[in-house]
């Protein structure tokens, strides 16, 4: 998100590259959490939940202020309208998390962090 709050001042030409890169590498952590939560199921690894729960607050504080920042920007270009996304989505994929974490530590099983999405 760095890189792509940068690029606001680069060409047209510069903030695709950019918009692209970080739509694969998105797509990359998203390969990559998959992985891991078949991982987790296929060998029944409950997570904690305090810490689930903990990191899901301060990442939805984080997302949610920089996507209040961000929010002007979510008519401009393709770079200008993927940071303001990637922010507003990862701030519905925390409340998701905290949610998950409130399950865990109430059923004290590991499926509700499973079948969430985030």
């Amino acid at each position: 998100m760095l890189f792509g709050l940068i690029a606001l001042a680069w060409t047209a030409h510069a903030r695709s590259r950019v918009a692209l890169a970080q739509g694969l590498f998105l797509g990359a952590l998203g390969l990559g959490v998959i992985g891991f939560a078949v991982w987790r199921a296929m060998n029944a690894v409950a997570p904690e939940a305090e810490l689930m729960g903990g990191i899901g607050v301060v990442a939805l504080i984080v997302n949610v202020s920089a996507a209040l920042v961000l929010a002007r920007f979510r008519e401009g270009d393709a770079n200008a309208r993927a940071i303001w996304l990637f922010s507003r989505n990862d701030a519905i994929a925390n409340i998701v998390v905290i949610a998950a974490s409130v399950l865990v530590a109430w059923t004290e099983k590991a499926w509700p962090d499973l079948a969430s999405p985030a």
